[in-house]
C-alpha cells in the first residue's frame, strides 16, 4: 500500500513540473512571437539610420551647385521626406522610447528586488552569526567551568601551601610529613601528582590513600620524606597536584613547596673510651693504652694522658698513653686519665690495679678495631693467663704474636710458667670493604659497580644518565673527585660512599596569567642546562601589570624579566589587574627570629578582594603574637583579610621554646640566648612595592622571613613550655624507639615488665646490638647469611633459621645474659657486641688433656674451643657460664669421620668432666648443649656402657671363680698337712 501511494505521488509530482515546464516554454515562444511583430510593425525605411545604432557621421558641406549652362539641362530638384516616411520614422522613436523607458524601469525593479534580497540573506547571516557567537561563548563558558579545578592542601588541621623539614645533621633520619590533598572545588578531580625543581632527589612523595578520584570535599593521602643520606646543603622542591584530564600539563596545579637543611655535624665529643678500661700491673711493668673519642665527631683527636692516685714519681704515662709503673709503687690502684685537646675537653678514664711480685702480659688487637681481646694483666711468678680474642664484623682472627712470630691459631692461647713481662698481639685481617654508589636522583640516572669488595680489591663504578639528564661528575662526600662516567677503584682498604650527580639537559618554565583576560605572556617553555631567558607580560586594553609572582612571592616588578639560568623548573604568573580598580596596599613581616609569613612584603589587592597570611614557626619556635594594624589578635596559624577596603599591616613575632633550646644544643645548633630575639628594622629589610625575593627562594617556599615590620611587644607576656603545650624536656628517642614505633617511656616500661625481646630484635636490626659469630665446624647444609652486611630492609627479610642457624638459640641466650640495665642502655642507643668463636684448637692445657684422654670408652679426636665475649662502653668481658644452656650444632671434619661410628663432645670446666651427648639423628652432626665454655673435643665412643658393665661382670665373675678356686685348694691342702700330721703322731719313734 505504501509503495503504491509513493508511486501515484511520484507520478503526480512529474506531471506538475512537466506541466509547469510546458507553460514556461509557451510563454517564452509567445514573447519571442511578440517581439518579432512589433520589429515587423515599425518601418525601416533605407537612409533612416537605426536609434539603437550609432548616428551616423554628418555629411560633408559641400559648395551649391551651379545651375547648368548647358541649356537643354533643367534644374535638380533635392526633395524632404515622404509622409509615411515621417510617419515610420516618429512610430519607431516612440517605440525605442518606450522600450528604453521599459527597459529602465525593468533594471530599476530588478536592482531593487535584488537590493532586497541581498538586504535580506545579509541580515539572515548576521543573524546566525550571532546566534552561532552566543552559543558558542556558552559553550566556552561551561567548558571552562567543567576545566575549572580548586585543590587545598592541609598538614594536620592547618592548610599550608609549603613545607618544612626543617635542619638536621648530616646522616639524620627524619620521620615523614602526612599531606593531605582535599577537592575544594566543585567538580571531580582526577587526581595525578609529581615533583618539580629537584634535581638532587632529596624529597619523595608517596600515594598513602588508594582513591585518586575526588568528587568535592573528598581528600587523599600523600607521605612526603626528605632522604638521610644527602650531602650538607639547603634542598627545596615542589610539589604539583593537578587533574588528570583536565590539566595534565599541570597550568593551573596546586603548588606545595618543600624544603629542608643538612647541616654538618658540630664536633662534640660525648665520651671518650680508654682501653684497656680494667687492668692488673705488676710493680716494675707497663702497658700501653689507647683513647677513642666518640659522639657527634668524625675528627682524630689528640690527647694528654696523666696519672692520678699514684705514691712513686716513678709512676708516670708518655705522651702517647705507655704507663709505667714504678718498682716502688705501693699505691694500690691508679687512674689514667686520656683528655682530648681539641675541640672540648672530655675526658676518659682506666682503672689500674696493681700486684707485686708478678709479671706483666699484656694482649692488644691489632688493629684496634679489629676485634675484642680479653686476659693478660698481672701474673704471679711461674702462674699461666688464658688470652682470648674474638673479631669484629668484618674481620676474622689470624693468630697470637708475640715478637714477631705466631705462637698460635687458637682463639684462647694459654701462657704458661710465665717468668716476664710479655706483650702479646691479637692479630685481626679484614675480609671486605663495602663501596656504595648512588645517583643523586634515582629518576635521573643509574649507577652500577661497587658493593662488597674483598679487602685491597678493586671495583670500577659506572654512571648512565637517563633521557633528559646529563652526568656531571662523581663525588666523595664534598668533594668532586671524578667527571668521568666511569673510574676504577684500586686497593681499597676502606669503606667509601659514592654519589653519582646527575643534572636536567632541560628545564621547563610555565608562564600564566592571573587573571587569564588580564593580559599575554610570553617567553616561557624548555630550555637546555643553563640556558637563559627574557619573559614578557603585556597587560590586555583595560588592565595594568603589576609583576611576576613564584610561589605567592614577587621575584620581579619588570614586564620584562631576565631569567639569566633556568636551573629547575619553574611556574611563573604574570600578575595584572583593572585600570579602574580601586585598589589598597598590604605589608607583611616578620618582628623577631624563629619563624616567616607568607606572603611576605607589599602587595597591592583589588578593593573588595581577600588575602590570606599563614605565619609557620622552625623549628623549636611556637608563635608568640600576631599583630594586625598594630593590633593583637594571638598567636593565630592563619590570618585572611576579608572584603579589603583600605590598606592594613600584618607582623608575626616567634618564641624559642625551651624544649626545642636544648634540642638545638644537643644537636650542635648555635643557639640563640634570648627566648625572643626581635629584629631592628633598617632599609634592608624594609618591604617596599618594589621589593621582591630571589627566584630560587620563592621557588623553594623561602624568603618569608625577610622583611620586618615593627610590633610592639612590651605588653606581650613570655609563655612558658607548658602554657604552649611543648614538654619541657624534648622527648628521648633512639632508633630502637623509632624502629618500635613507641617512646622511651614506653619502651622503658616494656623492659621492667620483663618484655626485652622486642626491644633486642630492634637493636639488632638498628645496628646498635651487634651479633658476631663465627663457627669453623658449621655444618655445610645449614643455610647460613652474613647478615653484618645487610641492609636494615634486607634484614627484615631474613627468615629467623637463617640467623646463626648453628646456634639457633642464641637470641635467648642473649636475652637472658642481658642485665635490666644493659637492655636499657641499648634501648637509648648505646652499642653492644656479643661475640661468639667456634674455632680448633690443637691442645688443650695440660690438665685438660689429660682428663680428656682418661674418659671410659671416649676417644678425643679434635679438640676446639667455644669462647663468648660481651662488650659494653669500650670494656670488653669473657662469658665463663651462662644462665641457661645454649644449643651448638657442628659438624665432624671430614678428617676424622668414619661411617656406622658414634661420635659425642668432652667439655673440661673447672677441672670436671662432662659428656655431651649429641642430639640429633645425623651421624655427621652433632647437636649438644652447654652453659660453659671451657676446653672441648670431638669424641669417638670405641665401648658402649653396657659393653663395659658386661666386662666388669665378667671380671669379677671369674675373679671370683679364681677365688673360691684356690680357697677349695688351700682348704684341701689345709686337710692334706693335718691329716700327714696325724699321721706322723701315731707312727712309733724308731720308725
Amino acid at each position: 500500500m505504501k509503495k503504491t501511494i509513493s508511486l501515484i505521488l511520484a507520478i503526480v509530482m512529474s506531471m506538475t513540473i512537466f506541466l509547469s515546464d510546458i507553460a514556461g516554454i509557451t510563454m517564452i515562444v509567445r514573447a519571442e512571437d511578440f517581439t518579432e511583430e512589433a520589429q515587423d510593425a515599425v518601418p525601416d525605411p533605407e537612409g533612416v539610420p537605426d536609434p539603437s545604432a550609432d548616428p551616423a557621421p554628418a555629411p560633408e558641406q559641400q559648395d551649391p551647385v551651379e545651375p547648368s549652362q548647358d541649356p537643354d539641362a533643367g534644374q535638380e530638384v533635392n526633395p524632404g521626406p515622404s509622409e509615411d516616411e515621417a510617419a515610420k520614422q516618429a512610430a519607431y522613436e516612440q517605440a525605442a522610447k518606450e522600450a528604453e523607458e521599459a527597459a529602465k524601469k525593468a533594471a530599476e525593479d530588478a536592482a531593487a528586488q535584488e537590493a532586497q534580497r541581498q538586504a535580506e540573506e545579509a541580515a539572515a547571516k548576521a543573524a546566525k552569526e550571532a546566534e552561532d557567537a552566543a552559543k558558542a561563548a556558552e559553550e566556552q563558558k561551561k567548558k571552562e567551568q567543567d576545566q575549572n579545578y580548586s585543590l587545598s592542601a592541609m598538614v594536620g588541621s592547618q592548610t599550608v601551601t609549603s613545607v618544612s623539614f626543617g635542619s638536621a645533621v648530616v646522616g639524620s633520619q627524619r620521620d615523614y610529613v602526612g599531606l593531605r590533598i582535599t577537592n575544594v572545588g566543585a567538580n571531580d578531580v582526577d587526581l595525578i601528582y609529581t615533583k618539580a625543581n629537584d634535581a638532587d632527589g632529596a624529597f619523595s612523595i608517596s600515594l598513602h590513600s588508594a582513591n585518586t578520584h575526588l568528587g568535592p570535599g573528598e581528600s587523599a593521602m600523600f607521605n612526603v620524606s626528605m632522604g638521610s643520606d644527602l650531602s650538607v646543603g639547603k634542598y627545596k622542591a615542589n610539589l604539583l597536584f593537578g587533574d588528570a584530564k583536565k590539566d595534565p600539563n599541570y597550568s593551573k596545579a596546586l603548588s606545595v613547596s618543600v624544603s629542608g637543611e643538612v647541616t654538618q655535624k658540630k664536633e662534640v665529643v660525648t665520651d671518650v673510651d680508654v682501653s684497656p678500661s680494667k687492668i692488673t700491673l705488676a710493680t716494675g711493668g707497663s702497658c700501653q693504652f689507647k683513647a677513642v673519642a666518640s659522639g657527634n665527631t668524625d675528627l682524630v683527636y689528640a690527647y694528654r694522658w696523666s696519672v692520678a692516685g699514684n705514691n712513686s714519681g716513678g709512676t708516670k704515662i708518655s705522651d702517647d698513653g705507655l704507663l709505667t709503673i714504678a718498682g716502688d709503687e705501693t699505691a694500690a690502684t691508679v687512674t689514667v686519665i686520656a683528655t682530648t685537646t681539641i675541640p672540648d675537653s672530655a675526658k676518659g678514664t682506666a682503672i689500674v690495679t696493681i700486684q707485686r711480685n708478678s709479671y706483666n702480659v699484656n694482649a692488644y688487637a691489632d688493629p684496634a678495631n679489629g676485634g675484642n681481646v680479653t686476659g693478660g694483666g698481672a701474673v704471679v711468678q711461674g702462674g699461666s693467663v688464658t688470652l682470648s680474642a674474638v673479631p669484629s664484623k668484618n674481620f676474622y682472627f689470624d693468630g697470637w704474636v708475640v715478637n714477631g712470630s705466631v705462637v698460635s691459631k687458637d682463639t684462647n692461647y694459654t701462657i704458661s710458667n710465665v717468668n716476664q713481662n710479655m706483650n702479646v698481639t691479637a692479630k685481626f685481617a679484614q675480609n671486605y670493604v663495602t663501596v656504595t654508589a648512588v645517583p643523586n636522583n634515582s629518576n635521573a640516572g643509574n649507577v652500577v659497580g661497587g658493593g662488597t669488595i674483598t679487602y685491597g680489591g678493586s671495583t670500577t663504578l659506572s654512571a648512565k644518565a637517563y633521557d633528559g639528564y646529563v652526568f656531571t661528575g662523581w663525588k666523595e662526600g664534598d668533594q668532586t673527585v671524578s667527571k668521568d662516567a666511569s673510574i676504577k677503584l684500586s686497593n681499597l682498604t676502606v669503606d667509601r660512599k659514592f654519589t653519582a650527580m646527575f643534572e636536567k639537559t632541560k628545564h621547563t618554565l610555565t608562564l600564566a596569567c592571573d587573571p587569564n583576560e588580564g593580559g599575554t605572556v610570553s617567553g616561557g617553555g624548555t630550555f637546555k642546562l643553563n640556558e637563559g631567558t627574557t619573559i614578557k607580560a603585556k597587560p590586555n586594553d583595560g588592565y595594568k601589570f603589576l609583576g611576576w609572582q613564584v610561589n605567592g612571592q614577587y621575584v620581579s616588578r619588570d614586564a620584562e624579566y631576565k631569567i639569566d639560568k633556568v636551573k629547575h623548573d619553574y611556574t611563573c604568573t604574570a600578575m595584572f589587574m583593572k585600570n579602574t580598580v580601586t585598589t589598597y596596599e598590604m605589608s607583611a613581616g616578620v618582628a623577631t627570629t624563629g619563624g616567616s609569613i607568607s606572603p611576605s612584603g607589599k602587595f597591592v589587592i583589588a578593593q573588595g578582594g581577600s588575602l590570606t597570611y599563614t605565619i609557620t614557626p622552625k623549628s623549636g619556635f611556637a608563635i608568640l603574637a600576631v599583630a594586625v594594624d598594630g593590633a593583637m589578635v594571638g598567636p593565630v596559624s592563619t590570618y585572611t583579610f576579608n572584603n579589603i577596603q583600605g590598606p592594613h599591616m600584618i607582623a608575626a613575632a616567634f618564641v624559642q621554646t625551651d624544649a626545642g633550646k636544648k634540642a638545638a644544643q644537643s644537636s650542635g645548633k648555635v643557639t640563640q640566648q634570648e627566648k625572643v630575639k626581635t629584629l631592628p628594622k633598617t632599609l634592608n629589610n624594609t618591604a617596599t612595592t618594589t621589593s621582591t625575593v630571589d627566584l630560587d627562594a620563592a621557588a623553594s617556599g623561602e624568603g618569608g622571613d625577610e622583611y620586618v615590620e615593627e610590633m610592639d611587644l612590651t605588653q606581650v607576656s613570655i609563655p612558658t613550655d607548658e602554657q604552649l603545650g611543648v614538654t619541657d624536656e624534648p622527648e628521648e628517642t633512639s632508633e630502637v624507639t623509632q624502629f618500635l614505633g613507641k617512646s622511651m617511656a614506653e619502651v622503658d616500661e616494656m623492659i621492667q615488665q620483663g618484655n626485652t625481646m622486642p626491644v633486642l630484635d630492634a637493636a639488632f636490626m638498628t645496628g646498635g646490638l651487634g651479633a658476631f659469630v663465627y663457627n669453623k665446624y658449621e655444618p655445610a647444609d645449614l643455610i647460613s647469611v652474613d647478615y653484618n652486611k645487610m641492609t636494615r630492609d634486607e634484614l627484615m627479610q631474613i627468615p629467623a633459621d637463617e640467623i646463626n642457624p648453628s646456634l639457633p638459640d642464641l637470641d635467648i641466650v642473649v636475652q637472658k645474659m642481658l642485665s635490666v640495665d644493659d637492655v636499657t642502655k641499648l634501648a637509648k642507643g648505646e652499642r653492644m657486641d656479643i661475640s661468639v668463636s667456634i674455632t680448633g684448637q690443637e691442645t688443650p692445657n695440660e690438665a685438660d688433656e689429660k682428663i680428656m684422654k682418661n674418659a671410659i670408652g671416649k676417644k678425643p679426636l679434635k679438640y676446639f674451643d667455644v669462647t663468648m665475649l660481651k662488650s659494653v662502653d669500650g670494656y670488653t668481658e669473657k662469658i665463663t657460664e651462662l644462665p641457661t644452656t645454649m644449643e651448638v650444632v657442628i659438624e665432624v671434619p671430614d678428617d676424622i669421620y668414619k661411617s656406622g661410628r658414634e661420635y659425642s663432645v668432652l667439655r673440661v670446666h673447672n677441672g670436671e668432666l662432662a659428656v655431651l651427648p649429641d642430639l640429633d639423628d645425623n651421624p655427621k652432626t652433632i647437636t649438644f648443649r652447654t652453659d660453659r665454655f671451657s676446653s672441648y673435643a670431638i669424641a669417638e665412643q670405641v665401648a658402649s656402657t653396657n659393653g663395659i658393665i658386661g666386662w666388669l661382670v665378667g671380671g669379677a665373675a671369674l675373679a671370683l671363680g679364681v677365688a673360691i678356686t684356690c680357697f677349695l685348694i688351700l682348704v684341701a691342702h689345709q686337710r692334706k698337712v693335718r691329716r700327714m700330721k696325724r699321721a706322723a703322731a701315731h707312727r712309733p719313734h724308731n720308725e
